[in-house]
Protein backbone atom coordinates (compact mmCIF):
# COMPACT_ATOMS: atom_id res chain seq x y z
CA UNK A 1 0.00 0.00 0.00
CA UNK A 2 1.57 3.22 -1.46
CA UNK A 3 0.87 6.64 1.51
CA UNK A 4 -0.03 9.60 -0.05
CA UNK A 5 1.87 12.45 1.02
CA UNK A 6 3.28 15.81 0.12
CA UNK A 7 6.61 17.65 1.00
CA UNK A 8 6.89 19.05 4.72
CA UNK A 9 9.67 21.17 4.24
CA UNK A 10 7.46 24.27 4.31
CA UNK A 11 3.81 24.91 4.39
CA UNK A 12 3.87 26.41 0.90
CA UNK A 13 5.88 27.54 -2.19
CA UNK A 14 5.10 30.81 -1.19
CA UNK A 15 6.99 30.68 2.17
CA UNK A 16 9.95 28.52 0.27
CA UNK A 17 10.69 30.80 -2.09
CA UNK A 18 10.39 34.12 0.54
CA UNK A 19 13.45 31.71 2.50
CA UNK A 20 15.35 31.76 -0.62
CA UNK A 21 14.81 35.47 -1.39
CA UNK A 22 15.12 36.05 2.88
CA UNK A 23 18.70 33.68 2.30
CA UNK A 24 20.21 35.79 -0.68
CA UNK A 25 19.54 38.92 1.02
CA UNK A 26 20.86 37.94 4.40
CA UNK A 27 23.96 36.71 2.54
CA UNK A 28 24.40 39.92 1.01
CA UNK A 29 25.14 41.27 4.39
CA UNK A 30 21.97 43.48 4.27
CA UNK A 31 20.89 44.92 7.51
CA UNK A 32 17.28 45.57 6.34
CA UNK A 33 15.17 45.55 3.31
CA UNK A 34 12.43 44.87 1.75
CA UNK A 35 11.80 41.62 -0.78
CA UNK A 36 9.70 42.44 -3.96
CA UNK A 37 7.58 39.95 -5.05
CA UNK A 38 5.07 40.24 -8.15
CA UNK A 39 2.41 37.98 -9.17
CA UNK A 40 -0.70 38.39 -10.84
CA UNK A 41 -3.98 38.36 -8.39
CA UNK A 42 -6.76 40.38 -8.71
CA UNK A 43 -9.18 38.34 -6.23
CA UNK A 44 -8.53 40.32 -2.63
CA UNK A 45 -9.17 36.88 -0.53
CA UNK A 46 -6.30 35.76 -2.72
CA UNK A 47 -4.12 38.79 -2.12
CA UNK A 48 -5.12 38.57 1.83
CA UNK A 49 -3.97 35.42 2.01
CA UNK A 50 -0.44 36.37 0.78
CA UNK A 51 -0.28 39.44 2.80
CA UNK A 52 -1.62 37.20 5.96
CA UNK A 53 1.67 34.93 5.36
CA UNK A 54 4.42 37.64 4.44
CA UNK A 55 4.00 39.19 7.61
CA UNK A 56 3.92 35.54 9.35
CA UNK A 57 7.48 35.30 7.54
CA UNK A 58 8.40 38.56 8.38
CA UNK A 59 7.26 38.09 12.31
CA UNK A 60 9.81 34.86 12.06
CA UNK A 61 12.63 36.55 10.08
CA UNK A 62 13.29 40.11 11.77
CA UNK A 63 15.24 42.36 9.11
CA UNK A 64 13.10 41.03 6.41
CA UNK A 65 10.23 42.86 4.72
CA UNK A 66 7.90 41.58 1.92
CA UNK A 67 6.37 43.93 -0.50
CA UNK A 68 4.04 42.42 -2.62
CA UNK A 69 3.62 43.90 -6.16
CA UNK A 70 -0.05 42.69 -7.88
CA UNK A 71 -0.91 43.06 -11.69
CA UNK A 72 -4.20 42.71 -13.06
CA UNK A 73 -3.24 39.50 -15.85
CA UNK A 74 -0.33 37.37 -17.07
CA UNK A 75 0.41 39.62 -20.18
CA UNK A 76 0.36 42.61 -18.01
CA UNK A 77 2.86 41.55 -15.40
CA UNK A 78 5.03 40.45 -18.60
CA UNK A 79 5.34 43.84 -19.65
CA UNK A 80 5.69 45.23 -15.76
CA UNK A 81 8.68 42.90 -15.18
CA UNK A 82 10.39 43.95 -18.87
CA UNK A 83 9.63 47.52 -18.34
CA UNK A 84 11.25 47.52 -14.97
CA UNK A 85 14.02 45.13 -15.55
CA UNK A 86 15.37 47.92 -17.91
CA UNK A 87 14.67 50.48 -15.42
CA UNK A 88 17.49 47.96 -13.27
CA UNK A 89 14.64 47.65 -10.35
CA UNK A 90 13.40 43.81 -11.40
CA UNK A 91 11.64 42.49 -8.60
CA UNK A 92 13.41 39.71 -6.24
CA UNK A 93 11.17 37.33 -6.66
CA UNK A 94 7.87 36.90 -9.42
CA UNK A 95 5.63 34.05 -11.03
CA UNK A 96 6.03 33.92 -14.84
CA UNK A 97 4.44 32.08 -17.33
CA UNK A 98 6.48 29.35 -18.85
CA UNK A 99 6.67 30.20 -22.21
CA UNK A 100 8.16 33.23 -21.20
CA UNK A 101 11.13 31.75 -19.38
CA UNK A 102 12.97 31.59 -22.34
CA UNK A 103 13.10 35.24 -23.17
CA UNK A 104 13.83 36.22 -19.49
CA UNK A 105 16.32 33.55 -19.17
CA UNK A 106 18.05 35.07 -22.68
CA UNK A 107 17.80 38.78 -20.95
CA UNK A 108 19.72 37.73 -17.78
CA UNK A 109 16.27 38.34 -14.99
CA UNK A 110 16.75 34.93 -13.40
CA UNK A 111 19.80 33.81 -10.93
CA UNK A 112 20.76 30.30 -11.35
CA UNK A 113 19.77 28.40 -7.61
CA UNK A 114 22.24 25.52 -7.84
CA UNK A 115 24.80 26.53 -5.30
CA UNK A 116 21.92 27.80 -2.82
CA UNK A 117 20.24 24.99 -2.98
CA UNK A 118 23.49 22.56 -2.17
CA UNK A 119 24.18 24.76 0.69
CA UNK A 120 21.14 24.29 2.38
CA UNK A 121 19.68 21.39 2.14
CA UNK A 122 17.57 21.84 5.13
CA UNK A 123 14.37 23.49 2.42
CA UNK A 124 14.83 19.75 0.91
CA UNK A 125 14.31 21.54 -2.56
CA UNK A 126 14.77 17.91 -4.31
CA UNK A 127 10.50 17.08 -2.80
CA UNK A 128 9.97 20.85 -3.99
CA UNK A 129 11.37 21.59 -7.62
CA UNK A 130 10.20 19.73 -10.93
CA UNK A 131 13.44 20.12 -12.22
CA UNK A 132 12.88 19.06 -15.78
CA UNK A 133 10.23 22.11 -15.87
CA UNK A 134 12.72 25.23 -14.56
CA UNK A 135 16.25 24.05 -15.89
CA UNK A 136 17.57 26.30 -18.29
CA UNK A 137 21.57 25.44 -19.52
CA UNK A 138 21.28 23.25 -16.33
CA UNK A 139 20.62 26.02 -14.47
CA UNK A 140 17.72 25.72 -11.42
CA UNK A 141 16.18 28.93 -12.19
CA UNK A 142 13.04 28.82 -9.84
CA UNK A 143 10.53 26.79 -8.17
CA UNK A 144 7.49 25.26 -10.24
CA UNK A 145 4.23 26.88 -9.21
CA UNK A 146 2.78 24.19 -8.75
CA UNK A 147 6.23 22.23 -7.28
CA UNK A 148 5.10 21.21 -3.88
CA UNK A 149 2.05 19.26 -2.40
CA UNK A 150 -1.26 20.15 -4.34
CA UNK A 151 -4.15 20.63 -1.11
CA UNK A 152 -6.74 18.33 -0.80
CA UNK A 153 -10.10 19.73 -0.13
CA UNK A 154 -12.89 17.18 0.63
CA UNK A 155 -16.30 17.47 1.40
CA UNK A 156 -16.41 16.18 5.47
CA UNK A 157 -20.34 16.02 5.27
CA UNK A 158 -19.89 13.53 2.40
CA UNK A 159 -17.28 11.20 4.14
CA UNK A 160 -18.95 11.52 7.13
CA UNK A 161 -22.07 10.40 5.48
CA UNK A 162 -20.33 7.86 3.61
CA UNK A 163 -19.20 6.63 7.22
CA UNK A 164 -16.06 6.94 5.87
CA UNK A 165 -12.40 8.30 8.04
CA UNK A 166 -11.61 12.08 7.01
CA UNK A 167 -8.87 12.33 4.66
CA UNK A 168 -6.72 14.39 7.47
CA UNK A 169 -7.17 11.51 9.99
CA UNK A 170 -5.93 8.99 7.76
CA UNK A 171 -3.26 11.36 6.75
CA UNK A 172 -2.19 11.19 10.56
CA UNK A 173 -2.55 8.43 11.50
CA UNK A 174 -0.63 7.20 7.88
CA UNK A 175 -3.73 5.29 6.41
CA UNK A 176 -3.95 7.95 3.30
CA UNK A 177 -3.30 5.68 0.70
CA UNK A 178 -4.37 5.05 -3.07
CA UNK A 179 -6.40 2.75 -1.87
CA UNK A 180 -8.25 4.85 0.34
CA UNK A 181 -8.80 7.28 -1.59
CA UNK A 182 -10.17 4.63 -3.90
CA UNK A 183 -12.46 3.49 -1.49
CA UNK A 184 -13.61 6.57 -0.45
CA UNK A 185 -14.45 7.95 -4.11
CA UNK A 186 -16.47 4.36 -4.84
CA UNK A 187 -18.65 4.96 -1.46
CA UNK A 188 -19.34 8.56 -1.91
CA UNK A 189 -20.16 7.93 -5.71
CA UNK A 190 -24.01 7.62 -5.73
CA UNK A 191 -27.29 7.46 -7.23
CA UNK A 192 -30.05 9.99 -5.91
CA UNK A 193 -32.72 10.16 -7.77
CA UNK A 194 -32.95 6.73 -9.34
CA UNK A 195 -32.18 7.25 -12.96
CA UNK A 196 -29.15 5.27 -13.32
CA UNK A 197 -26.46 7.73 -12.87
CA UNK A 198 -24.43 9.26 -10.41
CA UNK A 199 -25.63 12.87 -8.92
CA UNK A 200 -22.65 12.78 -6.15
CA UNK A 201 -19.53 11.95 -7.39
CA UNK A 202 -16.36 10.72 -5.04
CA UNK A 203 -13.81 13.42 -6.50
CA UNK A 204 -13.21 16.11 -9.55
CA UNK A 205 -10.94 15.12 -12.66
CA UNK A 206 -7.03 14.22 -11.73
CA UNK A 207 -5.91 14.54 -15.53
CA UNK A 208 -5.47 17.60 -15.78
CA UNK A 209 -1.91 19.14 -15.81
CA UNK A 210 -1.31 20.38 -12.13
CA UNK A 211 -2.95 17.71 -11.01
CA UNK A 212 -1.68 14.58 -12.78
CA UNK A 213 2.10 15.93 -12.03
CA UNK A 214 1.10 15.73 -8.68
CA UNK A 215 -0.50 12.25 -8.70
CA UNK A 216 3.03 10.67 -10.53
CA UNK A 217 5.21 12.17 -7.81
CA UNK A 218 2.91 10.23 -5.15
CA UNK A 219 3.37 7.19 -7.34
CA UNK A 220 7.50 7.78 -6.70
CA UNK A 221 7.77 8.97 -10.81
CA UNK A 222 7.06 12.33 -12.75
CA UNK A 223 6.84 13.45 -16.57
CA UNK A 224 10.83 13.61 -17.69
CA UNK A 225 13.98 12.62 -16.02
CA UNK A 226 15.61 15.77 -14.18
CA UNK A 227 18.76 14.57 -15.31
CA UNK A 228 18.84 12.96 -19.10
CA UNK A 229 15.51 14.10 -20.01
CA UNK A 230 13.98 11.14 -21.09
CA UNK A 231 10.79 10.09 -20.07
CA UNK A 232 9.40 8.35 -17.57
CA UNK A 233 5.73 8.14 -17.90
CA UNK A 234 6.32 4.92 -19.63
CA UNK A 235 7.76 3.21 -16.94
CA UNK A 236 5.91 0.86 -14.78
CA UNK A 237 5.40 3.58 -12.15
CA UNK A 238 4.56 6.28 -14.75
CA UNK A 239 1.37 3.75 -16.07
CA UNK A 240 0.38 2.74 -12.52
CA UNK A 241 -0.12 6.32 -12.18
CA UNK A 242 -2.24 6.60 -15.58
CA UNK A 243 -4.01 3.94 -14.69
CA UNK A 244 -4.83 4.79 -11.19
CA UNK A 245 -6.28 8.41 -12.56
CA UNK A 246 -8.08 6.70 -15.50
CA UNK A 247 -9.48 4.39 -13.37
CA UNK A 248 -11.44 7.40 -11.15
CA UNK A 249 -13.74 7.87 -15.10
CA UNK A 250 -13.63 5.16 -16.78
CA UNK A 251 -14.28 2.00 -14.50
CA UNK A 252 -15.85 3.76 -11.04
CA UNK A 253 -17.89 6.96 -12.91
CA UNK A 254 -16.19 8.89 -9.96
CA UNK A 255 -15.37 12.13 -11.27
CA UNK A 256 -17.87 15.03 -11.54
CA UNK A 257 -19.98 17.04 -9.68
CA UNK A 258 -19.31 20.19 -8.00
CA UNK A 259 -17.92 21.55 -4.76
CA UNK A 260 -19.87 24.20 -4.08
CA UNK A 261 -23.43 22.38 -5.17
CA UNK A 262 -21.87 19.66 -2.02
CA UNK A 263 -21.63 17.13 -5.35
CA UNK A 264 -18.33 15.93 -5.04
CA UNK A 265 -16.21 14.11 -2.05
CA UNK A 266 -12.77 15.79 -3.08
Amino acid sequence: MKRISTPQAAATVFTLVLALAATTTLAAGAQERAITYMLWATDPLEQESLHTRARAFEEENPGVKIEALFTASASDQRTKLLTMHAAGVTPDLFVVSRPWQYELWALGMFLPLNDLIERHPELEFADIINREQVTMDGQIIGIHHHGGGQQLGFNAALFDAAGLARPDELYRSGGWTHEAFIEAVRAITRDVDGDGEPDVFGTQSLSNGHNFLSILRTFGTTLLDPDTGSPRINTPRGIEAIRFVSDLALVFNAVGGAAQAGTQGM
